[in-house]
């Protein structure tokens, strides 16, 4: 069976013209009716090459029915070529203080503050860190210079080959120590089997999988963290996380940011850090309250 970007390599140019032009909904809803899932991805992946402009909401509507039956399929399709939301990583975008998004800060300086009242100076005392889903490994980089200079072991972990690779280069630029490998989140136990870290970061990552890949991701990073894991996901607007008996799609709830939605699950990490046997010791679920001009916050600080 040929691959998404095998079929993409042999689509004609006058199937890419067509589509560029073609703007109205109702013509991209009827491409989705004529075109067989395989063809559709593989013809996103070619716009992307031609970096279109408005690739990003087109992508969506192509793959609306993706998004619909299998969300964590779709967001890992979009994540591991670079598309969609992963487009906004890019160096310049990043790296650098005036560039950490706020709430990356703020739950940065919790940990920080939490690991403070366990009578552990993050200055010195923390000595490896490992960051889930770091993308260009721009957050990592920030530990490394504010947060956590004494460590040794800094490493992160993404589905997007791209981010990898880029934020690789930098960082080997910069002198930095962190490390970057390419890994899949449902893999997460096997890749990091027989490792251990002071402190695991997991930030706006597990709202792209499904609910069980959430909750083994969570008991996973527990099993090796030694001092504090930190992770966040996307805030129910409405009801507090905590409460939800199941996760459930984040389309139709988040109407102020509903082009970044397609495929996004809000979970309860509570229930899932409790059951893995974690020890909640600071939370924060503000439902649709904007944080420091950022974005709605819901993360949890777990003792393992």
């Amino acid at each position: 069976m040929t691959t998404a970007a095998e079929q993409s390599a042999a689509i004609p140019r006058s199937y890419l013209h067509a589509v560029k032009w073609t703007v109205p909904i109702f013509a991209i809803g009827m491409l989705r009716k004529l075109l067989p899932l395989s063809f559709r991805k593989a013809l996103v992946l070619r716009l992307a090459k031609s970096r279109l402009h408005g690739l990003y909401r087109l992508t969506f509507l192509l793959l609306e029915d993706f998004s619909r039956d299998d969300p964590s399929g779709f967001q890992k399709f979009l994540w591991s070529h670079h598309l969609g939301h992963a487009e906004s990583y890019e160096l310049n975008r990043r790296f650098g203080k005036s560039n950490l998004e706020p709430t990356r800060r703020l739950m940065l300086e919790r940990v920080a503050a939490e690991l403070r009242k366990q009578a552990i100076d993050p200055e010195t005392d923390v000595q490896s860190a490992l960051d889930v889903g770091c993308s260009l490994g721009h957050v990592l980089r920030f530990v490394e210079t504010e947060f956590f200079p004494a460590a040794s072991v800094l490493e992160g972990i993404d589905l997007d080959s791209y981010a990898i690779e880029k934020g690789s280069e930098y960082l080997r630029d910069t002198g930095s120590k962190a490390s970057l490998a390419c890994a899949d989140l449902s893999s997460l136990s096997k890749t990091i089997a027989g490792k251990n870290y002071d402190v695991i970061l997991c930030f706006g990552v597990l709202m792209y999988v499904d609910e069980q890949t959430a909750a083994q991701a969570i008991k996973s990073m527990l099993q090796h963290t030694k001092m504090l894991l930190a992770v966040s996901t996307w805030p129910h607007p409405e009801i507090d996380n905590r409460s939800l008996p199941q996760s459930v799609p984040a389309p139709g709830l988040v109407k102020n940011r509903a082009d970044l939605m397609d495929g996004v699950l809000i979970h309860n990490l509570d229930r899932m850090a409790t059951a893995a046997g974690g020890k909640i010791v600071s939370r924060c679920w503000t439902g649709a309250e904007v944080v420091q001009g950022d974005k709605p916050l819901y993360y949890l600080l777990v003792r393992p």
